[in-house]
């Protein structure tokens, strides 16, 4: 039974911490002519002009055009790198969940069984409140000043199309699936649905604080993953329900984020060139826009 629980602690904390501190990474600026500019976040720059006192700068006229080269911001590996830890813990739930496995080392009937002879009577209904926590860290965070990697206002609406997109699939698999309860109350117990907000709520988190800090996907995933080990305590999920519900909250999240992203990048970019007179002669500036 310990083995189960570290294998839901070990791949949530740590195979999505990992992939938090990709928004670090210098990203590429590649158009579809082939040229590829490598640029770096975060990267500050300041010009300075150093004018005589007696030149007089008076620009003629100032334009606006669209590049004729379209351009798009790219991560390698991005959505791939974010489905690793979903993909494993599916993985493991599907071999637990299954009829020819339900009995082996890590199935969800032998985990159930471990579960009843070391913890019998235990109840607790923390799980029902620690299931929100990841996401009162990131308003936490906010209200405090620590922006995340967006504004409050785009944050919100990623998290709200997140949790949508979860609620219904595990709606759907509840109402197809009809799985009894370990508790043998109710037949909704495939996937887990506090598991799966648990865990939405801990990407969330992961996403939008994570490249500041690692603790903060540390502290979501731990929360998320306390969450489910209670499920099973509490016997109101089996093993595979627990560990189903986690990669959906975690694939789902990343999949929305990746969507929102891909549709920023691909956004018209703009140039405005104006003429300047330096001391060594005259010039065209050029600013551009992304």
């Amino acid at each position: 039974m310990r083995i189960a629980f570290w294998v839901i602690a070990m791949i949530a904390l740590w195979g999505q911490t990992i992939v938090g501190q990709m928004d670090n990474k210098p990203f590429k600026l590649r158009s579809l002519s082939g040229d590829t500019v490598f640029l770096k976040p975060n990267l500050d720059t300041h010009l300075e002009l150093r004018l005589d006192d007696h030149i007089k700068i008076e620009p003629q006229f100032d334009w606006d055009y669209q590049m004729p080269k379209a351009y798009q911001f790219t991560t390698s590996n991005q959505i791939r790198k974010s489905l690793i830890a979903p993909a494993l813990l599916l993985s493991v739930g599907l071999y637990s969940g299954s009829a020819e496995n339900t009995y082996s080392g890590i199935g969800k009937h032998t985990i159930n069984n471990n579960i009843q002879e070391e913890f019998a009577g235990f109840h607790s209904s923390v799980d029902d409140y620690l299931q929100w926590g990841p996401i009162a860290m990131a308003y936490g965070l906010q209200s405090f000043g620590l922006r995340g990697k967006h504004d409050t206002w785009t944050s919100t609406k990623l998290l709200i199309k997140s949790e949508l997109l979860t609620a219904a699939v595990v709606r759907v698999l509840k109402e197809t699936t009809n799985n009894v309860r370990p508790d043998g109350k109710g037949e909704a117990s495939f996937p887990s649905g506090h598991t799966s907000q648990a865990f939405v709520a801990a990407t969330f988190l992961h996403r939008e604080y994570g490249h500041i800090s690692p603790f903060y996907s540390i502290a979501g995933y731990t929360m998320a993953a306390t969450v489910g080990t209670m499920r099973m305590l509490n016997q109101r999920h089996w093993f595979n329900d627990v560990t189903v519900g986690a990669a959906m909250g975690i694939a789902f999240t990343n999949l929305v984020y990746w969507q929102y992203d891909r549709r920023q990048s691909k956004k018209k970019h703009n140039v405005t060139a104006f003429p300047a007179i330096t001391d060594k002669g005259a010039a065209v500036a050029m600013l551009v826009q992304f």
